[in-house]
């Protein structure tokens, strides 16, 4: 049996078609963006709430275990002198607590949840500490510019 062309359209227009139509590369090029506009646009937020705190921007990494974990570190990198107390400063703002989990491992870590949304911050203060209790983790490790 032979469809006419206006019968396969109708399929098509009601959704039973299993064929596709060539998405035009502008669509793909906007739906390809959307991930990192999502991700930029929760770190952005983020950062724009501490400035008018009267904080200095974090960077953020987010990511997705099970729950969705956003992840707070010193724009510097996670050695940046600075990076103990900008996270415990934005710790406070965003009401989340210093886990002593962490204690003597040579890292400050804050854990804690913003309505629906995981949380955490954490330094790095003494990196070769950090790096004998964590050896696997290269953000222990300061970066060195020697070849």
């Amino acid at each position: 049996m032979v469809r006419s062309m206006t019968s396969i359209a109708k399929l098509t227009r009601s959704g039973h078609s299993h064929t596709k139509s060539p998405v035009p590369e502008t669509v793909l090029a906007a739906r390809n963006a959307l991930p990192l506009a999502m991700i930029t646009g929760i770190t952005d937020a983020l950062n724009a709430a501490g400035e008018v705190a009267g904080l200095a921007p974090l960077t953020w990494k987010i990511m997705f275990e099970g729950d969705v974990l956003l992840e707070g570190t010193h724009v510097g990198g996670v050695t940046h002198p600075d990076g103990q107390l900008l996270c415990e400063n934005w710790g406070n703002f965003l009401g989340i607590d210093e886990s002593s989990d962490l204690t003597g491992d040579g890292c400050r870590y804050w854990y804690g949840n913003l309505e629906d949304w995981t949380i955490s911050l954490y330094s790095i203060h003494d990196a070769a500490l950090y790096s004998t209790h964590y050896p696997d983790d290269p953000a222990g490790f300061p970066v060195s510019n020697s070849n």
